[in-house]
This record gives structure tokens, sequence and C-alpha cells, in this order.
């Protein structure tokens, strides 16, 4: 049960912390947000937005990869070593952080 909760803050907060950045992006940079709208009232047509309209929406696709680019939701990313390498011995961990993987 700890683990289920554990997992839907997880969630939860990454989410959030996306979402918080990519409309913080849109508000500091008018001429996107304005593509952006413009795009959506192209596909949607006043309609309702449903889930296959999502791979249609190439720009707001677009403008959320590059937030999670700038704004990772998770800092650190840990992986285990499954082949022995020249620097890291066979079974170890490793952590990395996220922003400088996308510099």
């Amino acid at each position: 049960m700890g683990e289920l909760t554990a997992n839907q803050l997880a969630g939860r907060d990454t989410t959030s912390c996306t979402l918080t950045n990519w409309v913080k992006l849109c508000y500091t940079n008018p001429g996107w947000r304005e593509r952006l709208v413009s795009e959506v009232d192209a596909k949607l047509q006043g309609r309702a937005m449903a889930w296959d309209d999502v791979q249609v929406l190439s720009q707001c696709n677009a403008a959320f990869n590059e937030v999670i680019r700038m704004y990772p939701p998770v800092g650190i990313d840990f992986r285990m070593v499954r082949v022995a390498a020249t620097r890291a011995p066979q079974r170890s961990r490793t952590g990395r952080f996220q922003t400088c993987v996308h510099l």
C-alpha cells in the first residue's frame, strides 16, 4: 500500500511540475502561446479534445518536450550497471542529473 501511495504522489508531482513550467513558459513567450492556441483552434475546431488529438497537435507536443528537456520533473536518474565498464564495476549503481544530459 505504501508503494502505491508513493507512486501516486510521484505521478502527481511530476505532472504538476511539468504543467506548471509549461504554463510559465507560455506566459513568458507570448509568440509561442499564440502559435499553440492557433494550432488547437485549427485542429479541434471548437470541439472537446479527445485522446487521439494528442498526436495531431505537433506544436503542443514540441512545447511539452521542450519543457521536459529544460525542466525535467525528475532531477536524478539512478541506474544499475549491467556490464562491467572501465570506470564502473558491474552491478554498481550510478546516478546522473537530467539537466546535464540535455545541455
